[in-house]
């Protein structure tokens, strides 16, 4: 795993150029470019590789596989990899959750809808987990918190009435949530009014 986080980061410097002519890009033009500092590397900059492709994180990563394991049915039925991969969802970094919140909180709904009792209340705890902490750790004036926002606007926005919003589909989640007495015995253990 270092191999792979040393690849993801890097220190880069360069030189400052002090005006920008015609066609600088281009090679033939390399020998009229005049830098500050006689060419000397004085801008430095540090890259790190954010995916919102793969996951870097190995529980995030876990986590979609054992899912796609789960819903192509390529695991067996009881899901006892993707309960460990759930659970394992709350030692994740705050940083890494963000990066993949939408993701991770559709694949939850879908658990809370469509899983097996076991893995409703597991993926309910970990939504209720994600949700406090992202709540917590980047609310703005106004204690609203702007990825939380983004989230539920673009789940369940029908963008004018051009295209079906996302919500048709959560709301049958909700609707099996609230069936499940299950869910509902937990929701008191998070002061939670379901």
């Amino acid at each position: 795993m270092d191999m792979v986080l040393l690849r993801l980061r890097s220190e880069i410097s360069l030189p400052i150029m002090k005006e920008l002519v015609p066609h600088y890009l281009q090679d033939t033009g390399r020998e009229r470019l005049d830098y500050l500092e006689d060419g000397k590397n004085v801008f430095k900059l540090r890259l790190k590789l954010c995916s919102s492709l793969y996951p870097i994180n190995e529980r995030i990563r876990d986590f979609f596989l054992e899912y796609d394991r789960h819903t192509l049915r390529t695991s067996p039925p009881w899901g006892s990899e993707l309960l460990e991969a759930i659970n394992s969802l709350k030692n994740v970094d705050s940083t890494a959750l963000l990066q993949f919140l939408h993701p991770i909180l559709n694949m939850l709904l879908h658990l809370i809808g469509n899983g097996g009792e076991t893995l409703q209340v597991a993926a309910f705890r970990a939504m209720v987990n994600i949700v406090t902490r992202v709540q917590q750790e980047s609310a703005d004036d106004a204690e609203r918190n702007h990825f939380l926002v983004n989230y539920v606007d673009y789940t369940f926005d029908d963008f004018g009435g051009r295209q079906a919003p996302v919500y048709p589909g959560l709301s049958t989640v909700w609707g099996s949530l609230a069936r499940s007495k299950v869910i509902l015995s937990h929701c008191s253990h998070f002061n939670l009014r379901c």
